[in-house]
């Protein structure tokens, strides 16, 4: 007897399934009821209307013709920058929030030299992935802080870096009041952004 209402209660689960998720199918599309107060998300045939308490959910098949380039990313990404000088190497962990959303912490070495720290955000948009990167840097003289914008090609993870960054120089003038003179520059740049393997 118990074997048998375990058996018709997974045929009726089956059978609900089934009826829900087929005519769905057809158009690719998922159709669900959430809860407004608690979330919790019921399937419905796409014809049927949602409780007044419930909000409409629809989920498209066609979502995933724009593919992630890093489904559920979460590691190290490195890439370069080659200037006339020298060589910037940008070193960072990323970690797939979900829904094409990602954050970024890590490091700027400038010709092998450990010079800012960095955190940012990616966004997939399109074929693109948008990047903002917040930097900062010190040493015993000035102190650099940076905004950049970085436009990626999803399918190579190469493209182009915009910049704009605040460099303070202190230099102690030898007052007998003891001074200090400040001498601030204000950079602007754009340049190309290589993906690479990290070492």
């Amino acid at each position: 007897m118990k074997k048998q209402t375990i058996i018709i209660a997974m045929l009726t689960i089956l059978s609900f399934l089934l009826v829900t998720w087929l005519p769905c199918q057809a158009d690719d599309v998922l159709c669900g009821c959430a809860k407004i107060k608690k979330g919790t998300l019921r399937i419905i045939d796409c014809s049927s209307q949602c409780l007044k308490s419930e909000y409409p959910v629809t989920i498209s098949g066609t979502a995933s013709q724009n593919q992630n380039p890093l489904p559920n990313f979460k590691g190290e990404l490195c890439w370069q920058i080659t200037k006339e000088t020298e060589i910037i190497l940008l070193q960072f962990y990323v970690s797939h929030l979900g829904s094409g959303h990602y954050i970024l912490s890590g490091k700027l070495y400038e010709d092998g030299i450990l010079r800012n720290i960095l955190h940012g955000n990616a966004e997939l948009e399109n074929s693109n992935i948008l990047m903002t990167i917040v930097n900062s840097g010190k040493d015993r003289k000035s102190m650099y802080v940076g905004i950049s914008h970085v436009t990626l090609d999803s399918s190579t993870l190469n493209g182009e870096v915009s910049n704009i960054g605040h460099d303070r120089d202190y230099t102690e003038i030898p007052l007998e009041i003891g001074d200090i003179y400040i001498d601030s520059d204000t950079q602007y740049s754009s340049d190309i952004i290589t993906n690479i393997q990290c070492h």
